[in-house]
């Protein structure tokens, strides 16, 4: 899980880097890091330099606030 690497268009980029590194990418998972705490579904409340909110529902929907 990376920080930057909820969205699809990251996601792929960073596949690319790794695919011109000779890295295996089928064996590689990139995913955001919030999404890490709660693979469930749940509230992750990031508060300090920087803030977020994301509700994560167990039916793979997510609401953000912040960020």
């Amino acid at each position: 899980m990376l920080s930057g690497a909820g969205q699809g268009e990251s996601q792929n980029n960073l596949r690319r880097e790794l695919e011109a590194l000779h890295v295996d990418v089928s064996k590689v998972s990139i995913g955001e890091d919030m999404l890490g705490p709660v693979p469930n579904g749940g509230v992750l409340i990031i508060a300090g330099t920087g803030s977020n909110c994301v509700v994560y529902n167990d039916d793979g929907t997510s609401k953000r606030a912040g960020g």
